[in-house]
């Protein structure tokens, strides 16, 4: 079993599929080894005893077992569904949020809030043009980890990102004084005080962690992550009018219905808009 999942792994990794895939039947293989059963032996009994012994799993969880078991069955081991056991589970509804975002009046409150209490390692200038380049542009953590200033046309008009995220996808972002103001100049100011080193704004990983977590001390009631940042994106793009398919483009998303749900409008904006 070990050798059919280091196996799979590699098979996951050759075409930059997500490693989730593998992690997930980790934990089935782990399950079948326990109850002594090979996994082209399994039955719609066994997916059922399995999610049975785990209720501890939520059902995006399980529901991620379910994709996982169906992509390895059929991709690796390459069996037809009717033949694969784990197209023959379904679904588990999930009850789905609106998430929540940021108002840009909201955002320049939390930068005057850290500039002014937790600027003990982030130069103040820094904080203001990070985190205005990501509720502005709405590039997930690791695209900003992966961003290099080669990647930023500040000369083209309208200026423009260019961004590989995931499954290596290419994807252009614009900004221009009406969406985005003051980006493009705090952007130049920035560049020009600081050369790059690690990346477009010298920032690592953990200290883009320690960044947001500071920030989650002046916001109580939404936690303040790169992904709200993205939600906040896209919610503050509809507030000025720009179509739907536009904003599915900038933020990467395959499906307009993932851009639809990050969208869709909380009972104080249609109150406000009915006022």
């Amino acid at each position: 079993m070990n050798e059919q999942l280091n196996k799979y792994k590699e098979f996951l990794i050759a075409r930059k599929l997500s490693i989730n895939y593998y992690n997930a039947m980790r934990i089935f293989f782990k399950y079948l080894e326990e109850q002594k059963i090979e996994p082209l032996a399994i039955t719609q009994e066994t997916i059922t005893k399995f999610i049975n012994a785990n209720p501890q799993y939520k059902k995006n969880t399980l529901n991620q077992f379910i994709t996982s078991g169906t992509h390895m069955y059929r991709e690796f081991f390459q069996l037809l569904d009717d033949k694969n056991e784990w197209t023959k589970i379904s679904y588990y509804k999930e009850h789905k949020n609106t998430p929540k975002f940021l108002s840009y009046e909201e955002l320049q409150e939390l930068i005057k809030y850290f500039r002014t209490y937790e600027n003990r390692l982030i130069p103040h200038h820094k904080v203001d043009v990070f985190f205005t380049f990501i509720y502005m542009t709405g590039l997930r953590r690791a695209e900003i980890i992966n961003l290099k200033r080669s990647d930023i046309d500040l000369n083209a008009e309208p200026a423009q990102i260019r961004v590989v995220g995931k499954g290596d996808k290419e994807r252009f972002i614009f900004f221009s004084k009406k969406y985005s103001p003051k980006l493009k100049e705090k952007l130049i100011e920035y560049f020009a005080s600081e050369p790059e080193q690690i990346n477009c704004f010298n920032i690592t990983k953990w200290e883009l962690i320690y960044m947001f977590k500071k920030m989650n001390k002046y916001l109580k009631d939404r936690k303040i992550t790169p992904h709200l940042m993205r939600h906040s994106f896209g919610r503050y793009l509809v507030d000025k009018g720009v179509p739907m398919n536009y904003i599915q483009c900038m933020l990467g998303h395959a499906s307009i219905i993932t851009t639809m749900r990050y969208l869709s409008p909380t009972n104080d904006l249609i109150k406000k808009f009915m006022k």
